[in-house]
């Protein structure tokens, strides 16, 4: 087991090999530029040959993989304009509206942040650039995607749009609670809750383009989509077969766009409770108590081990005594069982064993005297029989014996 200082220590190391690479991310996205008003043509000059090359396959364009940098980068200018129009029907809300905000700037914002994978996928359609001028940041749009996007119908965009954010949010809120979903349940879900249902090559499509933005979900193996915190999504797709009479917990529509947001935490009873245990027993912060009891249901969502969520909160607390051990194991055990898991599809184990112990409760097998007064009370059905068939005939049972050798002996 690690200690806290070893722990600390692998993150620091950790740590510093990302700022590393970030660094030099870094520059290769934000280089000095003498203006930011410029034609295509001139702002596809500046990248590398990889980099208009990984513009080609974005946009998927065809015979052009032999050109060489200069031959690609007039080619690119003059079929980019073109494709603008299907590629914004590809947009959510979000990026949209940052779309939008730089063209109404005339092409160009200057932004304070935007995180690396954002600004690289922005690159990699060929639509929006980065550069620093007089060491200020700034994305531009060159001069003729500007003219390109102005002339598109708006109103039947926003049509677009609207579908893809809400595909994006509810996939996204689905696998916040589920771990792993493959494309046609996830197309069968989001039929269920706006009435439509996506065509897989669409919806593969539009989340492919969130997936690479947002780093909400992965792509997982054979068809399925994965939230991204799942680290073993094979794991979690076996316990869901292992599971195939359990069906998927139910959530409004309401509650999956909430959940499908950046950054969301499920703050149900459990949570406050665990969260205001923290910070009471351990004299935390709020928001850190709050960090931590999230780390800790992602323990439980992908290890379901009791020992592994203590090995966990032992890197980030010191246990002065072993009744304090005693005490954070029956509060994380707790927390544990009214958590929504992955590998139970949503459900929390207090959940599914209510509906076991529902499941287990004898039923009554005599029958209910009727409360309504003009309804006779219940007859056994052999009861009728006894009146009106004779002892000498074979027993309605079906054993071939006579009544009276048979169920007629009493």
């Amino acid at each position: 087991m690690h200690t806290k200082e070893t722990h600390q220590e692998i993150l620091k190391s950790t740590d510093n090999l990302r700022d590393a690479a970030n660094q030099s991310k870094l520059k290769k996205l934000w280089k000095e530029t003498p203006t930011l008003f410029c034609s295509i043509q001139e702002a596809l000059e500046h990248l590398s040959k990889d980099e208009l090359s990984e513009i080609r396959r974005y946009h998927d364009l065809k015979n052009m993989s032999t050109l060489k940098k200069k031959e690609l980068a007039s080619e690119l200018s003059s079929k980019l304009p073109q494709v603008l129009a299907d590629f914004m029907k590809q947009m959510d809300e979000d990026r949209y509206l940052l779309f939008k905000l730089i063209a109404q700037n005339d092409g160009v914002l200057e932004v304070s942040d935007i995180k690396i994978n954002q600004l690289e996928t922005w690159r990699k359609t060929g639509f929006v650039f980065s550069a620093i001028s007089k060491g200020r940041k700034f994305l531009f749009i060159p001069q003729e995607i500007l003219e390109a996007f102005r002339v598109l119908d708006e109103s039947s965009l926003n049509t677009f749009i609207h579908r893809n954010t809400v595909w994006i949010l509810l996939t996204q809120g689905m696998l916040y609670f589920y771990g792993v979903m493959d494309d046609e349940h996830v197309s069968d879900k989001i039929h269920d809750l706006t009435g439509k249902k996506p065509e897989i090559d669409d919806l593969f499509s539009i989340l492919s383009s969130a997936s690479a933005f947002y780093r909400e979900i992965k792509p997982a193996p054979s068809g399925y989509w994965a939230n991204s915190k799942v680290t073993d999504p094979e794991k979690v797709l076996n316990e869901h077969k292992n599971k195939s009479n359990l069906d998927f917990t139910s959530f409004s529509k309401g509650e999956l766009l909430q959940a499908g947001r950046p950054d969301y935490i499920h703050e149900d009873s459990a949570f406050k409770h665990f969260q205001s245990f923290l910070a009471r027993e351990y004299n935390l912060p709020l928001n850190e108590a709050k960090r931590i009891t999230n780390e800790a249901q992602l323990v439980i969502k992908a290890d379901l081990s009791p020992t592994a969520v203590i090995d966990y909160l032992g890197t980030e607390l010191k246990f002065p005594t072993y009744e304090a051990v005693q005490k954070m194991a029956d509060e994380a055990i707790y927390l544990m069982n009214n958590t929504r898991q992955w590998g139970i599809k949503g459900h929390t184990p207090t959940e599914l064993r209510e509906r076991e112990k529902k499941a287990l409760q004898p039923l009554s097998i005599r029958p209910k005297r009727s409360i309504n007064p003009i309804t006779p009370p219940l007859v056994h059905p052999l009861e009728r029989q006894h009146k009106k068939i004779g002892r000498n005939v074979p027993c309605p049972c079906g054993s071939g014996r006579k009544y009276k050798h048979c169920c007629g002996k009493s």
